[in-house]
């Protein structure tokens, strides 16, 4: 009987591991995981988003069949085509509307925004080529963690001068020479990968001109967020607890600015310190009913990160298999730089530098192939040494705020934002669109083509303002632009262009629960 019941209670852990091994496989089966550079065939046809299309592979970018025409070896490593040469390929499918948005995620083996930006794809109908990837910020530049997106509407290529049926070829290239250290993976072009047309709305600063206008706001159907900087409570001309809890109860969303003083979270003496105080702003939300779990904020003014430029050597010399390179000229290198060159494993250190031979000792010997897999004979003569060891160096600083739990930070950078996957940890850099005019902007082009970007190529753009006031007085908008603003919105939206939503509803949408 005992033998029995130990069978029974084996079979019985058995099962129960079957059943949870089960739960796993489909939650993966049903996400969207871009910590690699590559899509699986089952994430490619997800359509996270209600009432978007299915997506479809255009084209297996990892694979090596077919290609034409490479400068130097192809190498397909974890499903990523590397190259340093340019190759080429005839699509199966010529072109059509019916593509709608190419995408296709990218990724460096480099976090030093200076060794981001080699690399490029094209496609071309013979007559015409257009990068994919006309939006630098989503190309490689500052990307966080290596991964960023390249994409382009089908009406962009139209514009170009593609016609339906056309024979198109895509191709690409990465640079021998920049990126000096990394090279450019690329995962699957995917058609039809566009994202729903969206706009959200973000208030810095505390000022009370969105509170004053919420009425006007509401009657047009208009919700936006408010990042708000705690220690302002009480000052003269910014937002109380009370009009921020009306405005909570209108349906915005009340976030955090990254710091309660509005001064750069880059300007604390560490990392840890600068979180530490986002999560006592976090604290303040909560203690006034404002936001249980705040996840988002808006970096004042913009700043994000803080490095030095990178030392750059185009002269290197040395044996493969050696520790050893050769410059003319060691200015500026110091020992504990991160050291990057293609024939030089990731992570390698500056040890020791002999300015009166000109020589530095590395902690990693090169070797025989490159990063992108691609036979190499002696140490590549571009490198890269770069004093990673600020508190705010790129990543340290993002990383952090993950692991705290915060899933967008806003900032500065003009741009508009590719999201029908998730923005994934590229979205703690997020870039916006500023409200600022200028002497002899015109406030109706701007909100048009606001608008017109977004339904063009399926993307999400953040704007930014700060206070609503009587007249256009520097960064402020007139409360006259601002209700103009608003009336576009709500036209386009009841059109069915756009959608207008709070940096939460945003995220849910398109990144599931934004509770932790």
């Amino acid at each position: 009987m005992r033998l029995f019941l130990v069978l029974l209670n084996l079979m019985y852990v058995i099962y129960a591991g079957l059943a949870v091994a089960r739960a796993e496989s489909k939650e993966i089966k049903n996400s969207i995981d871009l910590s690699a550079c590559s899509l699986t065939s089952a994430q490619v046809f997800e359509y996270p988003v209600k009432g978007l299309p299915y997506a479809s592979q255009l084209l297996s970018m990892s694979s090596s069949y077919g290609w034409d025409g490479a400068v130097s070896t192809l190498s397909v490593k974890d499903n990523v085509v590397q190259t340093t040469g340019t190759i080429s390929m005839y699509l199966r499918d010529t072109f059509s509307e019916d593509w709608g948005t190419l995408a296709i995620p990218v990724c460096h083996d480099s976090f030093i925004p200076a060794n981001q930006n080699g690399g490029n794809v094209t496609v071309t109908n013979g007559e015409v080529s257009v990068g994919v990837g006309g939006i630098d910020y989503l190309g490689g530049y500052h990307t966080i963690g290596g991964l960023a997106w390249r994409y382009v509407s089908a009406q962009t290529l139209i514009d170009a001068g593609f016609r339906e049926g056309d024979e198109v070829t895509v191709k690409i290239k990465n640079s021998t020479k920049a990126p000096y250290s990394s090279y450019t993976g690329w995962g699957k072009l995917i058609k039809r990968a566009q994202g729903v047309p969206t706009l959200v709305l973000t208030f810095d600063d505390g000022g009370t001109g969105p509170w004053e206008q919420l009425d006007y706001s509401r009657d047009k159907g208009i919700k936006g967020t408010i990042f708000y900087p705690w220690d302002y409570e009480g000052r003269n001309n910014k937002m109380t607890v009370e009009q921020l809890q009306d405005m909570k109860e209108a349906g915005w969303d009340i976030e955090l600015n990254g710091t309660g003083d509005d001064s750069s979270m880059t300007l604390a003496p560490t990392a840890k310190k600068a979180v530490s105080s986002l999560l006592e702003g976090r604290a303040w939300l909560a203690k006034n009913g404002l936001n249980d779990n705040a996840q988002f904020f808006a970096y004042p003014n913009g700043n994000y990160d803080s490095y030095s430029r990178a030392v750059v050597r185009s002269d290197i010399s040395g044996q493969t298999g050696s520790t050893v390179v050769k410059t003319k000229s060691v200015s500026g290198i110091k020992v504990g730089m991160v050291a990057e060159g293609r024939s030089f494993p990731k992570g390698t250190r500056v040890v020791k530098v002999n300015k009166r031979k000109k020589r530095v000792v590395l902690d990693h010997a090169s070797r025989g192939v490159g990063r992108g897999g691609e036979p190499i004979d002696q140490p590549n003569k571009y490198m890269t040494f770069t004093d990673d060891s600020s508190e705010f160096f790129t990543w340290k600083l993002q990383k952090r705020l993950k692991q705290a739990g915060f899933k967008i930070g806003r900032t500065t950078r003009p741009n508009t934002m590719y999201s029908r996957y998730c923005v994934g940890d590229y979205g703690l850099v997020a870039p916006s669109r500023g409200s600022v005019l200028k002497s002899g902007d015109d406030p109706v082009e701007r909100i048009e083509y606001w608008i017109d970007e977004v339904q063009k190529a399926g993307t999400t753009t953040v704007l930014y303002f700060h206070d609503i006031t009587g007249s256009q007085d520097g960064i402020n908008t007139s409360i006259n632009t601002y209700q103009m603003w608003i009336d576009k919105l709500a036209e386009a939206r009841d059109e069915g262009k756009i959608e207008v939503l709070t940096m939460k509803e945003w995220y849910d949408r398109d990144c599931g629960s934004g509770e932790s």
